[in-house]
């Protein structure tokens, strides 16, 4: 699956959307920072929904590391139950099941650099 960029919306920074518009995956503003959350276009609900915490870095590695694994998977019903749970927040400080995650990545990780969240979050005004 191929994802490519879309408009960002209240729900989500920095979204991207599957060719074909049925996943989206993107990046949300909560109280204290932001979550990687991706799942089925035009459902109230996310599928995946991991806490990033409020470091760019680590929001940059799971945004990475979410949309390669996307990115290596056909759009199929129960595609998301291949992602660990989170158990412990912010997701990176998770150890065993962020590594289980990254052991999704299908290749090298390539690092994603975002322009500041934080700068996007105050221009766009979103807010929890």
């Amino acid at each position: 699956m191929k994802l490519i960029p879309g408009e960002d919306s209240e729900a989500y920074l920095q979204r991207l959307v599957s060719e074909c518009g049925q996943i989206e995956m993107g990046i949300c503003v909560v109280v204290f920072g932001f979550r990687v959350a991706a799942g089925y276009t035009r459902r109230p609900i996310y599928e995946i929904n991991y806490c990033g915490g409020d470091k760019q870095n680590d929001v940059e590695l799971l945004y990475s590391a979410v949309k390669q694994i996307l990115e290596s998977m056909e759009v199929k019903p129960g595609m998301f139950n291949a992602f660990p749970l989170e158990v412990k927040r912010p997701f990176p400080e998770d150890l065993e099941n962020f590594k289980k995650l990254l052991n999704l990545v299908p290749r090298k990780l390539e690092l994603i650099k975002l322009p500041s969240l934080w700068e996007l979050r105050i221009r766009q005004r979103v807010w929890e």
